[in-house]
Order: C-alpha cells, then structure tokens, then sequence
C-alpha cells in the first residue's frame, strides 16, 4: 500500500491547493426577468464555478444555483418592475411585437426601469462604496443596452468588462465589438428572416440598421448621460470603459459568418448531461407505444391566455394522434384528453434527450431550439415574438420541420406537420445531421467561458484582441466618408472618355445621336463623337472624327417616292449595302486604327447606332475591353430588341418595315411575321457574310465576334407603344427635344 506522505499525494495536493485559492472573483449582473436569460448567464455562473471561481451574481432569480462560491443579490420582485410581457393576453403580445421597433421600445421600457433598481440597491450600493478592489472581472448582459448602466462599477475597480448576450445576434453589441455587420449578407438583430435574403428583405433590413443605430445614438445613449449624471455624479458617456469580449449564443454551424476574435460563439452552453427524469415523468415516456411530443411556449407568454380558438384547436389535435403529449402550461387546462400531461415545470433537457421523444412542437425560443437540435429531436414550428420568428425562419431553411403561422392555427395544419415530423424521415435525419455537427466542436461552450473569462483576466483585459473598427465611428467603418469623398472627386475630375460610332449621314438620325452625346457632355464626360456632321460641333472636350458627307442616303438614286414605294426586300438589301460602305469608312480612318492599335484604355464605353452592321463595329469595344451600349434612333427596331433579348411576339408588335398600326389584322399580322422570318434568313446569311468579310479586313482571320450590347437606349415612348421590355431597353423618345 502507498504511503499517505509519498511524494505523488504531495503534488495532488498542492495542485488542489492552488486550483482552491486562485479562483478569481466574479460579478456577473443580468436583471431581466425572463427564464431564458436567466439560463443562459446561470449557465455561465456555473461553468466559471466548477472551475473554481467566485460568482456574484444580481438577478432576478436568486435561487437558480447552489454552490459554497456562489452569493447571489436578489434585484427585487420583478412581476413590479419588469417582465410586462407575462402580464398580457398572446393576442395582445402578438399586437405589441407586430411594431417593428417593438424591440426598441421594450429594452428602452427594460432599461429606463432595471438601471435605476440594480444601482439603488443596497447591496451594490456597498459595492460601489468599497476602497477595497472586489472583484477581478464583471460579466454584463448587453441587449438593450443594459451593460452602459453598469459600466462605470467596472471603472471603479479598473477591471476588465464581458459581454453576454442571449440572442444569436445583437446589432448593438456586433458594432461596440467592431464585428462586420453587412446587411446584404447577415440578417441583423431582431430580424424576422433568414439567408439568404430577397431585395426587399436587404432593403428592411438597412432601414433597421439605420433605425437602430439612430436609436442607440440619439435617443439612448443621451439618457445614459443623464443616468451617468444622477448616479456617478459625471456624464461623461463617451469615456466609458470598453467591452473586453462577449459571449455570443450562437452556433457557427448553423449560421457560418466572420467574427472578430472578441466575440467567442458559446450557442447551447446551458446545455448538460441528461439526468434521471423525475418519476411520472419517466413512466408517462417508457410507457409510450407511439412516442411522446414536447408542447412548449417557453416562458415569457402563458398557455392559458391563449385565444380560444387555439387552445381548442390544439386540445383537437391532441386527441386525435396515437402519441402521448407533455405540456409545459403553468395552469391546469380543462378538456384534454388523456394523452396529455401538463406540467407547470419540466426539464426540457432531460425529456428531449429521451429516445422516446418523436417531435417537439417549439414556440422556437433559443435555448428549446439548440436543446431539441442537440439531441435531434425534429421539430413543428410555432414562432410567436421578438427573435423566434428569425429562429423558425432559420430552422426551416436548414430542414429541421415544418413551420405554422399560430395566429391561423388549426387543427389540420397541426395534423399534417405533426404527420410530416413523426412519420416522414427527411426531419429527423436532417436534426440527427445537425446534432453531429453540434457535438464536434474542439472545444465545448462551458470550456470556452472559462478559458476566456481566465485569458481576459490574465491579460488586463486583452486589448491586443480588439478590432480596430470597435473605436470607429459608424461613417467610417461604413466607409461613408470615403464613399462621400469618391463622389466630390468625380465631380471635379475629368469625366468618363466616352466613345461614340453614329456614321448614318441622315440629319434626324444625327439629331438623335447628338442629343445622347451632349447629354453625357453636360454632365462632365468626355466625348468623342464619330459622324459625318463634324462641322456643326465645336466644344471643348468633344472630339469629332469625320467620316465625310460622301453621300447622303445609301439607297443609290432611288428618289423619295421611289424610297416610299419600293419593294422592302429591296430597301432592306441597300440599305445593307450602303452600311456595308460605312464600316469600312469608319473603320478605315486613321483615328480609329489607332485605337485598333492601342495597348492603352483610351474610353470606358462606346456607344453605337443599333443599324443592319451595327455589329462590324462591336469587336472594337472588345479589343478596347469596355461595354456596348445601343441607339435606336427610329422608335423600337427588331435589331435593337434582338440586342437584349426584348420579347418580339409578332402578334403584337408591328415591325416597322410595315405599314400597320398597333392592333393588326390576321392579314398584317401574317405580313409582320413573314416579313420577320425573312430579315431572319437575310440577316443570318447576308449580313453575316458581309461582317466576316469585314472582321477579316480590320481585325484577324477567322474572327469571331464575341461582344454583345448591355444596354439600349430607344427613340421610343410608351405612350404610343406600350409593350413589354426587359430592363436594359430604354424608352427615351423626346427626351433629346430641346425647348
């Protein structure tokens, strides 16, 4: 037998010693009155207590935690002072949480009430009062701003400050921690979707973005200046000290963002080891032949002021299904079928980690959904207020179960989710995937909470972990000066070198193009301006390449009348070859070879007439690397439409080589299709070759045209041709008129 004094029982013993006398003293203050925060921060009391350390913890629920290091300062009955949402009817919560700045109003009703009651205390009054330094960290709960109360007492004794927040996100917190907050990517606070988000969704959620930083800027932070004043003797609210981390109730595994290294993901720390079920419990679960379902609603509303016709639909549905049913209701319900058992109070942990648990009807609050998704329970959603909504969006992205509206409930959408959780596989296959994921973790929550609370106390705080943007202000780390900057800069600096190709020597034509050109030089750019009308333009920082009024018409010597009363297929074919001139015209210059030439980015854009050759000039803008934009100079052209995929259904839309008018007879609408499938034909197999010729001439062998027009801009007005188009066709008919 080993002696008592050998060396080995020596070291155990010091090293217990050492582990009983250097814990570290510990004020955690969190005085909501809701069980699910009260979990969430007696979680993190526990877990720095059985690893030796000393919690003072002010609470609401002064009873939650037995332990020889534990003093707990009771704030008060908070039925007086806070927790008003157990008071109301689900109706009228339903209301009140309906209001988008619910949120707001509530924690400013939590905050205006809870500051004044802690500090009041005697208790921290005495704290407050002592020469003696006691404690080495403070854990604050931060949503709705309720840690600024108490920041000046971690002031006092010059210690570090923790965070923790019971929410998967709180805007608030994400931006005095300096963590990326975009609203294009990450649903923010109290946001009532999931990712990823639809336009409206981003939009909503800027504008809450906006709501709540004016908020917090101009309206609460102004009253803890006045708070600072009344009871610190001092408002200097801008001195305050700063967040040293904060513990966040989120699970990277189920909303994977980037994170600052001072916000530490602690999602279902107060998650445990099942225990024994109590008797009745246990016996009502072993002796289910069908499975058990959890009912709960949490803790902030109550089931007996549920509306009528809920309850009745819920008592319905109950009785009907083979499945035993655990009720957490905190008052006997009348008319339930045997199946049922309600309880006031029920380990939720223990009975969801029971093998015979088959579905958890969830109000989707956080610590249900990680207990039930941690043991893979799957789950029928039924969010009621605040963050639920965003968690029951969530959960049934990821695949967890069917989601009900409560307010429409009804005792066949019950059935049917009830029937796809229970007898379906997809459910619990997904919860079981989840719950794996949940479990391998490197790391576990409570481990966390010690590691980080004992690395901040180590390290005075640990200010090397603190981001940058955690000392800026919003305009910076949104970049809005910069942004606000950019946009003075391009206002006094030269304008974009915009390139335009209109060499139809046709003065309507010419009109039309010019108006589009004087406009983007009106507004600051630079243009150069290939036309054969150079002599009517002469403007700094507008360049004309003339292509020479050779001639003025392409159509030979056709007269008017003759141009009027000519076949179309003729029109069309001269036309074409009066283009085909035109390119090799412009093409052939010396300005424009130059720019063939040109290893340099000499413009940003090019705009170019929309004609039969159009396209001879689009390998230009490809050598140039810069995007295309057309000009229908002639109301709305097939080829123009054909640039952007415009919708050209035949019935409807009149080609404007023929003479008809919007509502078209059978005749005219056989002309406009058969004159359309001929432009077709001609265009893919005349038109084409003249371009190859072309390419082969000014560009290289064998090219092929790859660049396509972006945008389109039509001489057209809906007001005398309403038709469908897709958003990069432009009507702009008059615009160019000039009073």
């Amino acid at each position: 037998m080993m002696n008592n004094n050998s060396p080995r029982t020596i070291i155990i013993g010091v090293i217990c010693l050492v582990k009983s006398t250097r814990g570290a003293r510990v004020l955690m203050i969190q005085p909501i009155y809701a069980k699910s925060h009260d979990n969430f921060h007696t979680a993190v009391a526990r877990s720095l207590l059985s690893a030796g350390h000393y919690v003072t913890f002010i609470t609401p629920f002064p009873e939650s935690i037995k332990h020889s290091n534990y003093t707990a300062i009771n704030c008060g009955d908070p039925t007086d002072v806070s927790g008003f949402t157990n008071k109301m009817s689900m109706g009228e919560a339903l209301q009140m949480w309906s209001d988008s700045t619910a949120s707001l109003r509530f924690g400013l009703e939590e905050l205006q009430t809870l500051c004044p009651l802690v500090i009041q205390l005697d208790e921290v009054q005495k704290i407050l009062k002592s020469q003696t330094k006691l404690f080495d960290v403070v854990i604050l709960e931060t949503i709705f701003d309720l840690h600024e109360c108490f920041l000046p007492i971690a002031d006092k004794f010059d210690i570090p400050v923790i965070g923790a927040v019971v929410p998967r996100s709180w805007l608030s917190t994400e931006w005095m921690m300096g963590n990326p907050s975009n609203p294009a990517l990450y649903p923010l606070g109290e946001a009532t979707y999931s990712y990823p988000m639809t336009f409206l969704q981003r939009l909503d959620n800027f504008w809450n973005l906006l709501i709540d930083f004016a908020f917090h800027n101009y309206y609460i932070y102004p009253q803890m200046k006045e708070f600072y004043k009344k009871f610190f003797g001092n408002d200097n609210f801008s001195d305050r000290i700063k967040m040293s981390l904060v513990f966040l109730n989120n699970l990277p595994v189920l909303t994977p963002r980037p994170i600052v290294p001072t916000i530490i993901n602690v999602g279902g720390l107060q998650i445990q080891p099942a225990k024994p079920l109590p008797e009745n419990l246990k016996t009502f679960i072993d002796g289910a032949e069908h499975g058990v379902i959890l009912f709960s609603i949490g803790s902030y509303l109550q089931s007996y002021n549920m509306p009528s016709e809920m309850l009745a639909s819920l008592r319905k549905t109950f009785a009907q299904i083979p499945q035993r049913v655990i009720w957490k209701a905190e008052k006997r319900i009348e008319g339930l079928s045997e199946n049922v058992l309600v309880s006031k109070w029920l380990p939720q942990r223990d009975i969801l980690a029971h093998k015979n648990i088959v579905a958890f009807i969830s109000h989707c609050g956080i610590a249900g959904m990680y207990e039930g998704l941690y043991n893979g329970v799957p789950m029928v959603l039924m969010p009621i207020v605040g963050d639920q909504i965003a968690n029951a969006e969530l959960l049934q992205q990821l695949g967890v179960g069917p989601k009900i509206d409560i307010t429409n409930l009804t005792k066949e959408k019950l059935l049917n989710a009830l029937n796809d959780v229970i007898n379906g596989t997809k459910y619990r296959q997904r919860t079981t995937e989840i719950s794996e994921l949940i479990k391998d973790q490197p790391m576990s929550p409570r481990e966390s909470v010690v590691y980080w609370t004992e690395y901040v106390i180590r390290h005075n705080g640990a200010n090397h972990l603190q981001s940058p943007g955690a000392e800026m202000p919003l305009y910076q780390y949104l970049l809005l000066d910069i942004l606000l900057y950019c946009l003075h800069l391009s206002a006094i600096t030269n304008g974009a070198r915009i390139l335009g190709i209109f060499p139809i020597p046709g003065r309507s034509h010419f009109a039309c193009n010019e108006a589009v050109m004087r406009s983007l030089y009106n507004a600051g750019h630079h243009i150069t301006f290939v036309s054969p009308f150079s002599k009517d333009i002469s403007l700094k920082n507008y360049t004309v390449i003339d292509t020479k009024e050779d001639t003025l018409l392409h159509i030979g010597n056709m007269s008017l009348n003759d141009f009027k009363n000519a076949n179309i297929l003729l029109v069309t074919h001269m036309s074409t070859k009066g283009e085909v001139k035109y390119c090799y015209n412009v093409l052939g210059t010396q300005e424009i070879q130059r720019l063939l030439n040109s290893k340099e980015k000499l413009f940003y854009v090019m705009f170019v007439e929309i004609t039969l050759m159009t396209e001879c000039f689009l390998p230009l803008a490809e050598k140039l690397n810069i995007p295309v934009i057309g000009v229908v100079t002639f109301g709305s052209w097939k080829l123009g439409d054909a640039a952007v995929g415009n919708p050209l259904n035949r019935a409807v839309v009149p080609d404007l080589m023929i003479d008809t008018s919007d509502e078209m007879s059978f005749i005219e609408r056989l002309q406009n299709l058969w004159y359309s499938l001929f432009f077709d034909f001609y265009y893919n197999y005349f038109v084409s070759s003249f371009l190859n010729e072309i390419y082969q001439k000014f560009y290289a062998p064998e090219w092929v045209n790859k660049k396509k027009v972006s945008l389109v801009f039509m001489n057209n007005h809906l007001s005398l041709s309403a038709r469908a188009a897709v958003p990069n066709a432009i009507d702009f008919g008059g615009k160019y008129s000039i009073p």
